[in-house]
């Protein structure tokens, strides 16, 4: 778990071929409101994590930062894997719970891309 200056460790180690799911519970009736939850093949592996204050209120974009590894993503419709209970997946994110936001054009009408080809340590 990282979040400005704190840093810790939240779960189990990942390895090959295993389904992460992260789970972010914005229903603030849920016994769980307002955290964050690790999901490995189905199964929960660390407790809820809490939301800071500030951005309970923000939209959230989903973003992955992972080294040594090849990352296969899936906002899809149906989890990878099942999971103990029913929720929403991204793709199926009600219109009251999602922000829309389109990409700015370009004065010039030409877009960059960036390729990293390598992180420092």
């Amino acid at each position: 778990y990282h979040h400005g200056k704190e840093k810790r460790r939240a779960s189990h180690k990942f390895i090959r071929d295993q389904v992460i799911g992260v789970l972010l519970n914005m229903d603030g009736t849920s016994a769980n409101a307002y955290t964050m939850s690790i999901f490995r093949d189905g199964m929960r592996i660390a407790d809820p994590q809490p939301l800071p204050e500030a951005l309970r209120t923000q939209a959230l974009f989903p973003a992955v930062s992972y080294k040594g590894a090849v990352l296969r993503l899936s906002f899809s419709g149906q989890p990878l894997k099942p999971l103990p209970f029913t929720c929403r997946m991204l793709q199926d994110a009600a219109e009251a719970d999602s922000e829309r936001v389109l990409a700015a054009e370009p004065k010039d009408g030409r877009y960059e891309v960036v390729f990293p080809v390598a992180l420092p340590d």
